[in-house]
């Protein structure tokens, strides 16, 4: 089984529309490709940090990411770590938008675009599968403790931990 299928088919199925005439051509299509993931990817996070951070926070922690090492590294070589990353902070954006949806509960759509982001992840690279025993829940501060009571309830077994962005939240003051 391929550790990066989805990976695969993509860019197989790019050189095969695009023909191109020598390898050279071929790895210059595929780095272009890398290039517009990555930089999807970085407007994918700017919105996620966007929706609750203000301009100055957001604009900060996207420059961190676009100029990181990593990004920049994996953004500019023929790798699957672009796609992924598309795929990942999609998936944590979506989850976002669906925690924070004010005045109602998960729809089984919700459900089903989740499991399908989940499943387009594993797809895109193996290491992804150890994402689905993790589970998000996203509460207001003055709820944690009766959350946390209640999922430790319901739950012996698992490990509830209760995590925080800021106290304030996440703007520059």
């Amino acid at each position: 089984m391929p550790t990066h299928a989805l990976w695969h088919v993509l860019t197989s199925a790019l050189l095969g529309v695009l023909r191109p005439g020598t390898p050279a051509q071929s790895l210059y299509v595929l780095r272009v490709l890398n290039i517009v993931l990555a930089l999807s990817s970085i407007a994918v996070f700017m919105r996620l940090v966007r929706s609750y951070a203000d301009e100055w926070v957001t604009a900060w922690a996207t420059l961190i990411l676009a100029f990181s090492q990593a990004c920049l590294r994996y953004s500019l070589s023929v790798e699957v770590y672009s796609l992924n990353n598309l795929i990942l902070t999609i998936a944590f954006f979506a989850t976002y938008r669906v925690a924070t949806r004010a005045g109602s509960e998960v729809k089984a759509g919700d459900l089903v675009v989740l499991a399908l982001l989940s499943v387009l992840a594993i797809a895109t690279h193996l290491a992804n599968v150890l994402l689905v025993p993790s589970v998000v829940v996203w509460v207001a501060k003055e709820d944690v403790a009766a959350v946390t009571t209640e999922l430790e309830t319901r739950l012996p077994d698992a490990r509830v931990l209760a995590l925080r962005i800021a106290e304030q939240g996440a703007n520059a003051q």
